[in-house]
């Protein structure tokens, strides 16, 4: 019975740091941390995503850019008419 309870305070004080690390109050209730974990992880995965999307368009815009410019070759045979 001892146990369980020790247990019982190591797992109260778990939620309580987590409450806590979510901006939530310590005695938040298991309910409201799930959905501030869920909240979280969705933020977290968003950004990822911007962050994938973004790196994509530089890319593309790299290319374009690269594209655009004239090629030396084509300069120097210009030159040379």
């Amino acid at each position: 019975m001892e146990q369980a309870r020790l247990e019982a305070s190591k797992v109260d004080g778990i939620r309580r740091e987590l409450a806590v690390a979510l901006g939530l109050p310590a005695d938040s209730t298991v309910r409201a941390i799930q959905n501030a974990a869920q909240e979280q992880a969705f933020r977290l995965a968003e950004e990822n995503e911007v962050y994938v999307l973004r790196r994509a368009l530089r890319n593309v815009q790299k290319s374009l850019n690269d594209a655009l410019k004239e090629p030396a070759l084509a300069s120097v045979m210009e030159d040379g008419k």
